[in-house]
């Protein structure tokens, strides 16, 4: 089946493209992948974006209830307990703790303490996510490819071909989940920006200032087209 000839989108290509933009060779790929990371992680936390929240409902096991935070947490918006019903406060560990309200929650290291349960009470969470951070691939070991040309996603199958769908949307899905992220597919150019700026700058390179300045007004554009969220509940 035909392979396109674009490929776009993704974190392998965008460091692919940088390594040549960049013309520092092959030694230079190890310092692209972590500036790469770095661009994408200073552009999310401009803002607390929409299409980073995370919506789930989980079971209480026990009174309190605990709560270990995922992988890449960033922030939590709300937390309902839907059969009182109310939205418990957020209080921290202390002598007032409990004095105004009897539904509270607090945050630790790695967890978050829910009270006032009983055992199966659902808890509806709404929080935000970080990135997971992105790896290089090869060519030929890309879990998935996106080519511009044909606007279509191509998939590394068990028998080492590329090809439309891996069987289920899920295992596609998890596929382009391994090499790509909305803010790199939607806005490559600004992380492409951020990567190259941050190793023209390293390497002494006059085009460091141009290509930091057009990083930053693609950051203004991201802050401009993508939804935010104004306001948190913690």
């Amino acid at each position: 089946m035909a392979i396109g000839t674009q490929e776009h989108g993704t974190f392998p290509r965008l460091i692919d493209e940088a390594v040549l933009k960049a013309g520092r060779g092959e030694k230079a790929r190890l310092q692209l992948v972590s500036y790469a990371r770095a661009s994408i992680r200073e552009a999310q936390t401009e803002a607390v974006f929409d299409r980073d929240r995370t919506e789930t409902q989980i079971l209480a096991t026990a009174n309190p209830h605990i709560w270990t935070r995922p992988q890449c947490f960033r922030i939590m918006e709300t937390i309902e307990y839907p059969l009182v019903p109310t939205f418990p406060h957020f209080q921290k560990p202390g002598r007032t703790q409990g004095r105004d309200t009897d539904y509270f929650y607090y945050a630790a290291a790695n967890y978050f303490v829910f009270t006032q349960l009983e055992v199966a009470d659902p808890i509806n969470l709404s929080y935000f996510t970080y990135f997971q951070p992105l790896v290089y691939f090869a060519v030929a070991d890309r879990p998935a490819r996106y080519f511009a040309d044909l606007a279509q996603w191509k998939y590394l199958d068990g028998n080492g071909d590329f090809v439309d769908t891996l069987g289920t949307t899920e295992l596609d899905e998890a596929a382009q989940a391994l090499v790509t992220n909305w803010l790199l597919f939607d806005w490559y150019d600004l992380v492409l920006e951020g990567t190259l700026a941050k190793i023209f700058k390293i390497n002494g390179d006059q085009r460091a200032v141009s290509s930091f300045a057009l990083f930053k007004s693609f950051i203004k554009d991201l802050l401009q087209g993508e939804g935010a969220s104004s306001s948190l509940n913690q």
